[in-house]
């Protein structure tokens, strides 16, 4: 849920500053990343006995190395930078 309020607030400042609108992505990309990685820790300490070589390719994208928070972490802020880049974009906000 935090991530979600740092997006909409980083959204914000991003429409005072006149900025453009697609930077809203940034930090949404951010936490997918972040999210990302933390699911390689998690089926490496579960699956991999604690070594990154142990695990596959597409270890991270398996539903066992996701919890609901992991999955609610990266997907709220995402629908705020969409929601806010939307409405910046039928407002007039930043039009590059």
């Amino acid at each position: 849920m935090i991530h979600a309020l740092i997006t909409l607030t980083v959204c914000f400042a991003i429409a005072l500053l006149d900025l453009p609108f697609w930077m809203c992505a940034f930090p949404a990309v951010w936490y997918m990343g972040r999210e990302y990685t933390q699911a390689e820790y998690r089926w490496i300490d579960e699956y991999g006995d604690g070594k990154r070589e142990n695990m596959p390719w597409y270890a991270p994208l398996t539903p066992a190395a996701w919890t609901v928070k992991g999955m609610l972490d990266w997907i709220l802020p995402s629908l705020v930078s969409v929601s806010a880049m939307m409405l910046m974009k039928v407002f007039g906000t930043n039009a590059a």
